[in-house]
């Protein structure tokens, strides 16, 4: 007759057996589906990118954009002073980081940035205005990583790197923010196989640090 304890890690023994066979077996279906399960293009509604839109003063969007709508040569100098920091390896605080962020993201409405939580364009970026407080610093700090980053390849996967310099930062936030992104109010949000799909090729290329696929293909 076995005892309590010894049933008890009977019974953990198979549960952490079970885990593992069932994860393994995840990974290698979403993997599978991810490669070659042909999805519809609705399932994937087209990002906005930084060369087909502009927020001017009355709201609107046209094509095109450049730094110079927005901000002047201090502020272009605010930000480069930032980047040489970073390149020398000096201490940033996350009160500079938050300003920096507050400052050169625009926020935006969820309708001029269908799919998106935030977007970087090189020397500033946009963020949706909807997002609650804590994901939007998330987002914020994310995107802001990328304009520090400079497209440097050198960095491995740069989305992993934004997202580990924005949690390490805004950890509620980055929770908050993948609630969101699952849960939240978004275009072809419907559980279907394409819809795990997807979450599975963005889990890929901001959690794993050496996946560098893209997620816009």
């Amino acid at each position: 007759m076995l005892n309590k304890k010894q049933k008890f890690l009977k019974f953990l023994k198979y549960f952490v057996i079970f885990s593992l066979v069932f994860i393994i077996i995840s990974i290698i279906s979403f993997e599978f589906l991810s490669r070659y399960y042909q999805c519809p293009k609705i399932a994937f509604p087209k990002h906005p990118d930084c060369y087909t839109f502009t927020l001017l003063e009355n709201g609107d969007w046209e094509g095109g954009y450049t730094f110079d709508s927005f901000f002047n040569e201090e502020d272009r100098n605010w930000l480069e002073s930032l980047r040489q920091k970073r390149k020398e390896g000096l201490k940033i605080s996350k009160e500079e980081y938050r300003q920096a962020s507050d400052y050169f993201m625009i926020e935006v409405s969820k309708e001029e940035m269908p799919g998106l939580n935030g977007i970087s364009c090189g020397d500033f970026g946009y963020v949706r205005e909807d997002l609650p407080v804590s994901a939007k610093l998330f987002v914020k700090r994310h995107e802001f990583e990328h304009m520090m980053q400079e497209g440097n390849m050198e960095e491995g996967n740069q989305e992993f790197q934004a997202n580990l310099a924005a949690f390490s930062e805004y950890p509620f936030g980055g929770l908050q923010t993948v609630f969101f992104s699952i849960f939240g109010d978004r275009t072809g949000s419907s559980f279907s196989v394409c819809r795990f799909v997807r979450l599975w090729q963005l889990f890929k290329v901001y959690f794993l640090p050496f996946e560098t696929q893209s997620i816009y293909n």
